[in-house]
């Protein structure tokens, strides 16, 4: 008897209520039986960091295969009322024991559950982006992982930066593009423009838009400073 997955990962992302939960399977390897076959399982306290009966609810721990089947499901629900923090979280689970002709030959199988708060699809498109007299229009794309996007023409550079969103403090979610990142191909004997900090942004809920907080850069040449030219504005506004 055997896990059909050693890993699996819950989805759930408050914003637009997605949650994609996969199904948690034992199946049974080589010829089918031709009686039941009871499978035991339990849940292991010592490396479950989830809370039974909070988090997730397993409605029955001893498992029947039917004669004839291979494959069969474990009754695990989730709460996603329950998830008040982004923290992943695991449920390990076990086989203690397996009655009738055939043998445990499997270990643990970890279901991560990882909560998310925005819907980084809801966020792609179009948005003005409006600095201290001027403005360009910046596309956001979001990656499939749910938790980077994709910023293209940020300061009207006409080039891709990656950000990930950090969700770790619900009331001040950022928007963070690395440092090191290309920022403009450089019009002068300076060279190319690179970021010297992280640029952040911060996600304003209710209007839908970004407001990026000064950041700092380092040019080829060695030339360092601060985004010198949005002292009052430096967002992203949707169009």
């Amino acid at each position: 008897m055997l896990w059909e997955k050693a890993e699996n990962t819950v989805k759930i992302i408050k914003e637009g209520a997605v949650v994609e939960i996969p199904s948690v399977q034992l199946r049974l390897f080589g010829q089918s039986l031709s009686s039941d076959l009871t499978v035991n399982i339990e849940v292991d306290a010592a490396k479950t960091t989830a809370v039974e009966n909070v988090h997730f609810t397993i409605s029955e721990k001893s498992l029947v295969l039917d004669p004839g089947v291979n494959l069969i499901q474990v009754p695990i629900e989730f709460d996603t009322e329950s998830f008040t923090s982004t923290d992943p979280l695991d449920v390990v689970l076990n086989i203690t024991t397996v009655s009738g002709n055939a043998r445990n030959a499997s270990g643990a199988t970890t279901i991560t559950i990882k909560p998310r708060l925005l819907n980084l699809k809801l966020w792609e498109g179009e948005y003005t982006f409006l600095a201290d007299g001027w403005d360009c229009t910046t596309t956001l794309s979001a990656l499939d992982n749910g938790e980077q996007m994709v910023m293209n023409n940020f300061w009207d550079n006409g080039l891709d930066m990656t950000a990930t969103v950090i969700e770790s403090n619900p009331e001040s979610i950022k928007f963070v593009v690395a440092p090191g990142t290309k920022i403009s191909d450089g019009w002068d004997a300076r060279g190319v423009w690179y970021l010297d900090t992280e640029l952040i942004g911060v996600f304003d809920l209710t209007n839908r838009s970004i407001e990026f907080i000064q950041f700092d850069y380092v040019c080829d040449n060695g030339e360092k400073g601060s985004f010198p030219w949005c002292e009052e504005t430096c967002k992203l506004d949707p169009k």
